[in-house]
C-alpha cells in the first residue's frame, strides 16, 4: 500500500471562542488509475485513482465521554476533505512517487569521491 500525507485546514466557527482554523495531516493510500485499454476489442475501460483515507493527525483529543463522537466526526470530515480535494492529493502521491532528482547527482559525487579516494591510495582499485 503506497500511504502518502497531505496538510488540510478545518475551519469552524464558535459563539464564544469565534472564528478558528486548525492543520491536520491526513495520510491516505494511494493506487494510480488506468486509462482505457484501446489495444484489445472490445476496449477495457480504465479506472479511477483510489484515495483511501488512514488517519489524522493531531486527533481529536480528550472530550470526556464525548471522545469518540469527536474522533467520529474528525474522521468523517477528514474522508470527505480527501473525496473534496481528490485531484489535489492524486497530484501530491504523483509527486511523492517521483524519483528524487538530487539522488542520482549526490550517488554520482559519491561514486567521484569513491574514486579520487582509491586514486590518492596509491592507484587503481583491484
Amino acid at each position: 500500500m503506497n500511504t502518502h500525507k497531505i496538510t488540510a485546514v478545518r475551519s469552524g466557527s464558535h459563539p464564544t471562542m469565534g472564528d478558528w482554523d486548525a492543520e491536520y495531516e491526513i495520510t491516505f493510500s494511494y493506487v494510480r488509475g488506468s486509462r482505457d485499454d484501446l489495444s484489445v476489442w472490445p476496449p477495457e475501460p480504465g479506472w479511477a485513482a483510489e484515495i483511501e483515507f488512514v488517519s489524522i493527525t493531531p486527533d481529536a483529543g480528550d472530550h470526556g465521554a464525548f471522545s469518540d463522537i469527536a474522533q467520529k466526526w474528525l474522521v468523517d470530515w477528514a474522508v470527505d476533505w480527501l473525496d473534496e480535494h481528490h485531484d489535489e492529493c492524486v497530484e501530491s502521491a504523483e509527486q511523492d512517487m517521483q524519483p528524487d532528482p538530487d539522488a542520482a547527482r549526490d550517488a554520482r559525487i559519491d561514486d567521484e569521491l569513491t574514486g579520487r579516494a582509491s586514486l590518492s591510495h596509491g592507484g587503481i582499485d583491484e
